[in-house]
């Protein structure tokens, strides 16, 4: 998700520094994406194709321009937020379910954790304090950070501490 034009279009590293340069003076390095500047590059191919054209060639442009980071009608490299601005309203609303569900995951894997822990240790003392306080950061942090990342990280992260909790309850069943 992080280096999209490095492990899916398989471009040189020489093309994708110029690009990334191409995308800084397009996008200016305010707007370069702080987490990903390959997702930059993608976005800015899209405003001035022709800078990109003339920098790295006309083959490696269209490779970036022609690019799909959607699924399901959802552009993964956009990132949640709480305010729409211009983004439609579906989209909107898609993106903003990520961060959601991802807090609510990570609530119910750490309920599922506190009762594991009061079933093993007893439920006291300072481990019981600290798993206690931490029922209450995981989910913020996890909606926090899914406000952070690309949607696709977001999703990533969801999928897999679903994952998560399915196989904790049956291997706390079975063992």
């Amino acid at each position: 998700i992080y280096y999209q034009i490095k492990h899916m279009l398989r471009l040189p590293s020489d093309v994708i520094a110029k690009a990334i340069n191409i995308a800084e003076q397009i996008l200016t390095p305010a707007g370069m994406n702080r987490y990903s500047q390959e997702i930059s590059v993608l976005n800015a191919v899209h405003m001035d194709p022709q800078a990109f054209i003339d920098g790295i060639g006309a083959d490696y442009a269209s490779q970036l321009a022609d690019f799909d980071f959607s699924m399901f009608g959802l552009n993964l490299s956009d990132t949640p937020r709480l305010l729409p601005g211009e983004m439609q309203v579906g989209v909107y609303f898609l993106l903003l379910l990520i961060p959601i569900l991802s807090g609510v995951i990570s609530l119910f894997m750490s309920i599922i954790s506190l009762r594991n822990q009061k079933a093993t240790m007893g439920g006291g003392g300072q481990a019981a304090a600290m798993t206690t306080s931490m029922l209450i950061l995981m989910p913020l942090m996890s909606v926090w950070i899914s406000f952070q990342v690309p949607a696709g990280v977001g999703i990533y992260w969801l999928i897999s501490n679903a994952f998560m909790c399915v196989q904790t309850m049956v291997l706390n069943k079975v063992m």
